[in-house]
């Protein structure tokens, strides 16, 4: 039988280290052509149910500016949102789903790679808040049990865009789904998250004026 594992992890304020309290579960792949994003979706249905986690001391930091994007700045399409998100951090809350997983979500490739597949306004308002690592944000993970995907399963980020490229091309090209669908499949511009940060930080920051919300509001990414 073939597994995927997701983790679900959240950071420690309490711990002087950097440690996240993680939730992981295997997940059964049942069908060929099972995809990271099936996984994501029986984990937050069947398995999902909030709580501490166990404490995992973190080894390796991934700075969030390293992490490598799948939008362009043109792609990024609601950036009123990130100003809310950051009221909401601000506050002393948390950007997570309506169910309480980490709207961030990445997979590591063979490459060592962090890949953003979801989450892109969120890790923008987290990073503007001044959060440097990937343990410092709730997230989740999702590996092949040893902690990496293949080239082949990013491609199912570019939705039906998938079939024009091949899995060692990915990383050359972006997606772009407010485009017309003729455009979506965009050359990559931003290399990475902190490039794409840089290019929106002036109109982040013009946004960022909007009246304080609570911090038990949640938001889709």
């Amino acid at each position: 039988m073939r597994y995927r594992t997701v983790v679900a992890a959240f950071p420690d304020r309490f711990s002087p280290e950097p440690v996240v309290r993680a939730l992981a579960s295997q997940v059964l792949i049942h069908a060929v052509g099972s995809t990271v994003y099936d996984a994501v979706d029986y984990f937050e249905r069947a398995l999902f149910r909030g709580g501490l986690g166990t404490p995992c001391r973190v080894t390796r930091r991934v700075p969030l500016r390293a992490i490598t994007s799948l939008h362009n700045s043109d792609g990024m399409r609601d950036l009123p949102q990130i100003a809310g998100m950051i009221r909401q951090i601000l506050a002393g809350g948390d950007v997570l789903h309506v169910s309480g997983l980490p709207n961030m979500k990445v997979v590591v490739t063979w490459e060592n790679e962090t890949v953003l597949f979801d989450g892109h306004h969120t890790v923008m308002a987290y990073l503007a808040t001044g959060r440097n690592y990937l343990d410092e944000v709730p997230h989740l993970i999702v590996h092949d049990g040893k902690r990496r995907v293949a080239d082949r399963e990013i491609l199912v980020f570019f939705g039906t865009h998938s079939k024009e490229l091949t899995p060692s091309d990915w990383r050359d090209y972006v997606i772009n789904w407010q485009a017309p669908a003729d455009h979506q499949l965009c050359w990559r511009t931003q290399g990475n998250v902190g490039e794409l940060f840089d290019t929106l930080y002036a109109q982040i920051s013009v946004l960022n004026t909007l009246p304080t919300i609570s911090a038990d509001s949640t938001f889709s990414d």
